[in-house]
């Protein structure tokens, strides 16, 4: 005996249980999936980029922990005295 097809409705319902748990699974990551359902009743996951590939370098994981780094100095307020203009900030790192 063949097993039967399941229906539109349970492939949508099925697809929205997917979705969900790649979206929880992978929110915090710059990728998230389209689900397609082809022809051939196959599920299909597709990544899909969120963000500019020119923006790419700033999501990585060596460029978070940098800033992350930056945000425990400034929270520590190991930050340098505010300048009037560039070149005093120059002349205070000859210092």
């Amino acid at each position: 005996m063949r097993p039967t097809k399941p229906s539109a409705p349970v492939i949508r319902i099925f697809i929205t249980i997917l979705t969900w748990y790649f979206y929880l699974k992978f929110a915090n990551r710059p990728f998230l999936f389209d689900l397609e359902n082809n022809t051939e009743r196959q599920i299909v996951l597709k990544p899909r980029k969120l963000i500019d590939p020119s923006q790419g370098w700033y999501w990585t994981k060596e460029w978070q922990k940098m800033e992350a780094d930056v945000d425990d100095e400034i929270e520590k307020d190991h930050i340098s005295v505010k300048f009037e203009s560039a070149e005093e900030g120059l002349e205070w790192l000859k210092e």
